[in-house]
């Protein structure tokens, strides 16, 4: 009873990256915050100046 068994090849265990983009992800730089605030801005702006045209509008309709 000395056969040898046979013995099952060692999977490597997979490689799990410690920086995961997903898991951390970096804040934009400061100028593209800026901008990006300073676009929405612009549009909350435009969307107040549309509504408050089509306020006047409907007001004049009524008239």
């Amino acid at each position: 009873d000395d056969v040898a068994q046979p013995t099952l090849p060692v999977q490597p265990s997979p490689v799990i990256p410690s920086s995961h983009p997903y898991q951390s992800p970096r804040p934009p730089p400061p100028q593209a915050t800026e901008g990006s605030s300073l676009l929405v801005q612009q549009v909350l702006d435009k969307c107040s100046a549309i509504i408050l045209r089509v306020k006047g509008l409907e007001t004049a309709n009524t008239a």
